[in-house]
C-alpha cells in the first residue's frame, strides 16, 4: 500500500470515530438544554417517563361529580345540622319557611328584638 492510501485510511478512521463521539454527546448536550429550558418530553431528556394524557370524559366526569357531590353534601349537612344536632322535626329541614325564619332570626334587627340594653347589664327585659 501505498503511504498516502494509509494515511487516507487512518483519517478516515479518525473521522468516523470523532463523528459517533460527536453523535453520543448531542444527546447529552440536548436534554441539558432541555432540562434547563423545561422543555424535556422524552423520557430520556428528563429521566422519567411522560404523563398520559387525559382523556376528555374522564375530565367532564370529574367536572360534574365535583359539584353533584358537593350538593349531597350540602343536604346532608343541613339534615344532620338541624335534625339531630337541633332536635327538630326532620320533614321541616327542607321547607322553605324554616330557612326564612332562620335568616329573619340572625339578620334581624336589634330594635325589633325585645332586647334592650338600657341599663348595660347584658340581660332582656
Amino acid at each position: 500500500m501505498s503511504r498516502d492510501l494509509q494515511q487516507t485510511i487512518v483519517r478516515d478512521n479518525e473521522v468516523s470515530q470523532l463523528r459517533t463521539a460527536v453523535r453520543a454527546e448531542e444527546p447529552r448536550e440536548q436534554s441539558a438544554e432541555l432540562k434547563r429550558s423545561g422543555r424535556g418530553s422524552s423520557p430520556t431528556a428528563s429521566g422519567k417517563k411522560p404523563k398520559p394524557k387525559r382523556k376528555v370524559w374522564v375530565t367532564m366526569l370529574r367536572w360534574a361529580v365535583v359539584p353533584i357531590l358537593l350538593f349531597w353534601a350540602t343536604i346532608a349537612g343541613l339534615y344532620v345540622g338541624y335534625s339531630v344536632l337541633g332536635k327538630q322535626p326532620s320533614g321541616e329541614v327542607f321547607q322553605v319557611e324554616t330557612w326564612k325564619h332562620v335568616y329573619d332570626l340572625i339578620f334581624s334587627d336589634a330594635d325589633s328584638n325585645s332586647y334592650n340594653d338600657s341599663d348595660g347589664d347584658g340581660r332582656r327585659q
